[in-house]
């Protein structure tokens, strides 16, 4: 896995589990990876439980033929396919994985709508994520200055960044109530205390 140190695999330092556009880019361009459509068909009874037992299978899937990082994205939903809850696919793919004495060779990477706040994020690393992109946040806040009078000296780079270093500052506050921990023992321990 890019985030655990092991032969043959470069090792990533991220300064922020927040990743932004261009960040997730290079994870894609750097290192071997496999993405995972979290959606499923609201018209289907019963669809949601099948569909968490086939993502499951998924990725089992993609490790076992050499990704190192799994992309959990719910940007294909629609009308009629839903976002699955991404804590509760983080935590089903994570357990499924450890089970099979798999879940070190890979990590996995939220694209999510759904994280808007520090505590979305934290539950998602909290879950089994090592990171997490929250698309809808980096789309909206880098296009906000061009539609708002509000802050004319603040350009949208600026409110990412800011939005970004915010969040980050809250989970940090969010894993520092466990005690003194890095993220690698946050990821994937089940527990969260809110702040």
């Amino acid at each position: 896995s890019p985030f655990h140190r092991k032969r043959n695999v470069p090792l990533l330092r991220l300064h922020s589990p927040v990743l932004s556009a261009p960040e997730a880019d290079t994870l894609v361009r750097t290192f071997r990876n496999g993405a995972i459509n979290s959606t499923f068909d609201t018209r289907k009874e019963g669809d949601l439980e099948a569909r968490l037992d086939e993502l499951r299978r998924q990725a089992t899937r993609l490790v076992r033929d050499g990704a190192q990082l799994l992309f959990l994205d719910d940007g294909e939903a629609d009308n009629h396919l839903a976002p699955l809850p991404l804590a509760l696919t983080v935590a089903a793919i994570h357990r499924d994985l450890l089970d099979q004495g798999l879940r070190f060779r890979c990590s996995i990477i939220c694209r999510s709508r759904e994280a808007r706040d520090a505590h979305e994020v934290a539950l998602l690393l909290t879950y089994g994520a090592e990171a997490v992109h929250p698309v809808l946040c980096e789309e909206l806040l880098l296009t906000l200055p061009k539609v708002t009078k509000d802050c004319p000296e603040q350009s949208g780079e600026q409110a990412w960044d800011n939005w970004r270093k915010g969040v980050t500052a809250g989970v940090r506050l969010i894993m520092g109530r466990m005690g003194i921990t890095p993220l690698s023992g946050f990821t994937g321990a089940q527990m969260l205390v809110p702040y």
